[in-house]
């Protein structure tokens, strides 16, 4: 497996993961950016275009694709916590100090290559390459098996495995881990 920054010249491999999931071809990665109004006024083609042009603007990549050769079969959303806006001001975050972080919001892994490891291997390279920065998620808290719609944020016990810590548990299905590097 390989992995690849989001940019625009990325842009287009994460259309061809993205575009045959209902959920995904209408999120683009807008959920925990947005107001729930815009995100769901933007479902589709609108948000697919903010993604677009965030791609465009953003110093900082957006996340990481996994290629097994030149076929993308995963993603990984990352950056500083401040860039999901939504996330930031919500209940899961509110009892958790903003360190400058790098969060990792949600992964989507190709349904023909779900259970095969990407997304193990997204947060793997995304620590590989956040240097001496901390790293955060807010995955689903307890155990592995989670339907698709709900596999996006990741699982406590994927967190774990690369030795995140749990900050808070600030409901009963979300947990916030951090990997302090």
């Amino acid at each position: 497996m390989r992995f690849r920054a989001l940019t625009p010249a990325t842009l287009p491999d994460l259309v061809t993961l993205f575009e045959p999931d209902r959920e995904c071809a209408g999120c683009w990665c807008q959920f925990f950016v947005l107001p729930g109004r815009d995100f769901g006024a933007g479902w589709g083609a609108v948000n697919r275009s903010r993604l677009a042009e965030q791609v465009e603007a953003e110093a900082e990549p957006l996340g990481l694709l996994a290629y097994r050769g030149d076929r993308p079969v995963g993603w990984c959303a990352t950056g500083p916590r401040s860039r999901y806006r939504r996330l930031a001001r919500s209940p899961v975050l509110r009892g958790v100090p903003d360190v400058g972080a790098l969060l990792v919001p949600c992964f989507f892994v190709a349904v023909a290559d779900r259970g095969d490891g990407v997304a193990d291997a997204l947060l793997g390279e995304v620590l590989a390459r956040a240097g001496d920065r901390p790293v955060e998620g807010i995955p689903r808290a307890g155990g592995d098996r989670r339907p698709p719609a709900d596999a996006y944020l990741g699982t406590e016990r994927l967190f774990a495995r690369h030795g995140f810590t749990v900050l808070d548990r600030p409901l009963a299905t979300r947990v916030v881990m951090r990997h302090d590097t």
